[in-house]
């Protein structure tokens, strides 16, 4: 992990670490953020900081778990705060875009780390169980409302707090990984499918198509097929062969008689 330091702390603690505060950067997602964040902890003028910054590449150290990071009021002389990539105002479907999996699985990695080192139960708090003392993870946002020293509301409600107590729990039973790998289901209109024929044109125009998974129309009948967010970038990355043999069924398609055309086409991987 790579560490740079932050004078915005205050050396040691008050009492062991019982709580892990979850955070927003409030910085735009990047290759870079955490190093970005990290850099703004460092300057002096700041006057913040957390323990730990993960974005979908990196985790980067700001303050040694032993010492006092400034970061949630209420909760910084027994709080380990972890900073993620992201931003409050973000819905679920963002906090589980492409990007944000791999962020959240390297913050997995990090609190599952914490949890052995301090005997911290993998659960989210309840205001209740916070106020109380008890040990356990918790968001700034209910820092904020139970402590009522500071204004933040992150992460946001929009934060998939399921989807990260149950790769935590994976992670800390050595269990292989079931929902904290994958893209929840998704379940979609037919207003959001596209052509195949406008789908690669957005290839060649060297757009990012803004959704996790491939949505392929079919020659006659619109239908569906959905894709892991992991498996849909290396559909994406074989979609050029392909090209050809699509080209090809479209014109066998404009050359047979309409009754023929009724079969739907699945595309590279089928549905």
């Amino acid at each position: 992990m790579k560490t740079v330091p932050t004078p915005n702390q205050t050396e040691g603690r008050l009492s062991p670490p019982r709580v892990i505060v979850i955070h927003s950067t409030e910085a735009p997602e990047g290759p870079l953020t955490a190093e970005n964040v990290a850099n703004y902890f460092a300057q002096p003028s700041t006057k913040a900081s957390a323990h730990v910054t993960v974005d979908n590449n990196s985790e980067v150290r700001s303050v040694a778990d032993e010492d006092t990071a400034w970061a949630a009021p209420g909760a910084n002389s027994d709080g380990l705060q972890l900073e993620l990539a992201g931003y409050a105002r973000q819905s679920r479907k963002d906090w589980l875009d492409d990007y944000s999996l791999k962020m959240l699985q390297r913050a997995v990695y990090v609190v599952a780390a914490w949890c052995k080192k301090y005997s911290i139960p993998p659960r989210r708090l309840t205001r209740a169980q916070l106020r109380a003392g008890e040990k356990g993870l918790t968001s700034h946002a209910d820092v904020t409302a139970v402590y009522k020293r500071s204004d933040h509301t992150d992460p946001g409600e929009g934060f998939p707090w399921d989807w990260f107590i149950t790769a935590l729990r994976e992670e800390l039973e050595g269990k292989p990984k079931t929902t904290a790998t994958k893209v929840e289901e998704q379940t979609l209109e037919l207003t959001d499918m596209v052509p195949v024929g406008e789908y690669y044109a957005s290839l060649f125009r060297g757009e990012k198509y803004p959704l996790s998974f491939v949505l392929i129309a079919s020659m006659a009948e619109a239908k569906l097929a959905k894709h892991e967010a992991a498996s849909a970038r290396q559909e994406i990355a074989n979609l050029s062969a392909q090209i050809a043999r699509v080209e090809t069924l479209i014109r066998e398609k404009e050359t047979r008689p309409q009754s023929e055309a009724s079969g739907a086409f699945n595309g590279p991987s089928g549905p």
